[in-house]
């Protein structure tokens, strides 16, 4: 149960975090396309800060 609890608010924490670093890079000008939706909600919610830097690791190669 503890486990399920962990990952909701992983996920939780997850969107959270994709929506202000989304914010806060569109208002310096930078579009790195890291959307919220189911896939990147599950990898927030099972690998964390990672799964987060993953994310970002591919939109930013995708800009390249």
């Amino acid at each position: 149960m503890e486990w399920l609890v962990n990952l909701i608010m992983r996920g939780i924490l997850g969107i959270l975090a994709i929506h202000f670093i989304n914010v806060g890079l569109s208002f310096i000008g930078i579009s790195l396309g890291v959307g919220i939706n189911f896939f990147t909600i599950g990898v927030m919610a099972i690998l964390g800060l990672p799964g987060l830097l993953v994310l970002y690791g591919f939109g930013l190669y995708q800009l390249l």
